[in-house]
């Protein structure tokens, strides 16, 4: 979710409905933007008394206002993981929240660079497991984006620290009596993301279609469980972390399109549909009882699937040439997951 929100506000800014404190919008918004110059000619001959003496200076020659924009985003959601029996994975259920404080800066037409900072909370269950857990995430993002004409190339980088709590409750069988097992540890995520698209416009609504790919890599450090038992335990795991990748494509189509209110509101709806591939689904850990040192045996994680299709829904608000409101919802849907998020933001302009 940290990634996708600083996906969603290089695409707001890439849609051309980007204000100022002056109302002038760059170049880059294209000429479709309600706010932008009209377009200007170069090369016409004047025709009546007035000449100019010296070169030639056109409106869209003078540079454009540099734009900065702050804005914060809170999110929440939450996914059920479909149980597998061929692997012996349950099902699972997991909820989240969090949010995220950015800044960027329009460096000049078509280029901008941003960064932006947050945390999260999030809990999951695993019911036939008697396995529950919980993880705080501290959020770290640099992104930025080159737009030339109507086509753009973005790119982000999200770094995570989580510290992680498990609780499972083992035995109560044969001569092994029922202990409750906890274990603490930390994790860090480095997430990469690298979009591409050309906007078209037709009929007032605008258009892209883009691919985009995020490399994403995950270490867990060592950890060892806790039993509540006194004496000695016979189900305690210890793992002595690892390293799982991801890296899933995407082809989508955002759509969006602008009203202007009577009383000056400018409102946007926004959509987009993406086919994603997951090239590694795999997620699993290497796992030993502290009672058997050398005995490796390997836990399948939630069931991962290689195809899904995300979809977005959303509504900008922009109600002073300074201030906007934002609101989308975002799912995920496969044969073996589901997953439901929504943001609501605010944006400020200087």
């Amino acid at each position: 979710m940290a990634s996708s929100t600083i996906a969603d506000q290089i695409a707001f800014w890439q849609s051309g409905e980007s204000r100022d404190t002056s109302g002038a919008a760059s170049s880059s918004q294209g000429p479709n933007s309600f706010i932008a110059y009209a377009p200007v000619e170069r090369n016409i001959r004047a025709k009546g008394p007035i000449k100019i003496n010296g070169p030639a200076t056109s409106f869209s020659e003078i540079p454009q206002p540099r734009l900065f924009r702050a804005w914060s985003s809170f999110f929440g959601g939450g996914a059920n993981f479909l149980a597998d029996g061929g692997r012996g994975t349950p099902a699972a259920n997991a909820g989240y929240y969090g949010g995220l404080l950015g800044v960027d800066y329009q460096i000049a037409p078509g280029v901008l660079i941003g960064a932006a900072l947050g945390g999260s909370t999030a809990s999951f269950s695993v019911g036939q497991f008697s396995t529950s857990g919980k993880m705080t995430g501290f959020h770290a993002g640099l992104y930025g984006s080159y737009a030339k004409g109507a086509s753009y190339v973005a790119l982000s980088e999200t770094f995570s620290a989580y510290s992680n709590q498990t609780n499972r409750r083992a035995g109560g069988y044969g001569f092994l009596a029922y202990e409750q097992l906890d274990a603490s540890f930390g994790s860090t995520e480095f997430r990469t993301r690298v979009e591409g698209g050309h906007s078209l416009s037709f009929a007032g609504v605008t258009a892209t279609p883009f691919i985009a790919g995020e490399a994403a890599a995950y270490q867990s450090s060592a950890f060892s469980e806790r039993s509540s038992l006194l004496y000695f335990s016979s189900l305690a795991l210890k793992n002595n972390g690892q390293s799982i990748l991801s890296l899933p494509a995407f082809v989508g189509l955002r759509v969006s399109n602008g009203y202007t209110l009577a009383n000056g509101w400018r409102i946007v709806p926004t959509g987009s549909v993406a086919y994603v591939h997951e090239f590694f689904p795999q997620r699993q850990f290497t796992n030993a009882l502290i009672s058997l040192p050398g005995q490796d045996f390997t836990v399948a994680g939630p069931r991962a699937t290689y195809n899904l299709v995300q979809t977005k829904v959303g509504i900008e608000i922009n109600l002073t040439n300074q201030l906007a409101l934002v609101s989308n919802f975002q799912g995920e849907f496969s044969s073996v997951s589901q997953s439901y998020g929504g943001k609501a933001g605010v944006r400020y302009y200087w």
